[in-house]
């Protein structure tokens, strides 16, 4: 959002305080860092400092789905399924809770005929693996082409080391100074690219 349209929420914020009117606005906390500049304070992050203080704004943090509530979630778009448990197994393993990535992975199923109309309800046939969709890699390759050529070499070699890698591995794999990798490490952490283990 640009300036002109913060300080009219705002206004409206304050306005409204009286009234039975609710503004709902949503956002991804990762886009609050500007990768050129991640130091720097968004103004969304300034603004609800201020309607924090005024007492005009409420968060409410949106936690990724359980393996019992992305079963809800695929039993209520599919009703009267007869899903085996290996599927849904497969879709929450491969969403990993991400209400979006799983509604899209879902909808790649359908088009490629995994999940099938049967009897009024629905089945899916036996799948071995089930892939990403495009939607939600094209998400994740924009978001990547964002970060610049530094911020991806070190993520390509930290994948390489899996889920979790050792920073000293990745600097002497790169054949960077200390400095700057655990400079580029916490801009990713910023950025909430990648999530620092203790």
């Amino acid at each position: 959002m640009d300036p002109s349209s913060l300080d009219l929420l705002q206004y409206m914020a304050r306005i409204a305080s009286d009234e039975r009117i609710l503004i709902v606005g949503a956002y991804r906390p990762e886009d609050l860092v500007d990768n050129q500049t991640p130091d720097q304070t968004h103004d969304l992050v300034k603004l609800l400092r201020r309607l924090s203080r005024e007492k005009l704004y409420l968060l409410i943090k949106l936690k990724r789905l359980n393996k019992d509530q992305t079963d809800r979630m695929v039993n209520s778009i599919f009703p009267a399924n007869t899903f085996t448990l290996d599927f849904t197994d497969r879709v929450f393993g491969e969403a990993k809770g991400n209400p979006l990535f799983t509604e899209e992975i879902l909808r790649e199923l359908v088009e490629s005929s995994v999940i099938f109309e049967k009897d009024q309800g629905w089945a899916n046939t036996q799948v071995e693996q089930i892939r990403m969709p495009n939607t939600i890699k094209d998400v994740v390759m924009r978001r990547l082409g964002r970060l610049g050529e530094k911020k991806l070499e070190l993520l390509q070699y930290a994948a390489a080391g899996g889920l979790e890698f050792n920073s000293e591995v990745i600097q002497k794999a790169l054949g960077w100074k200390e400095d700057d990798t655990i400079e580029e490490l916490d801009d990713l952490v910023k950025l909430r690219v990648l999530k620092e283990s203790a």
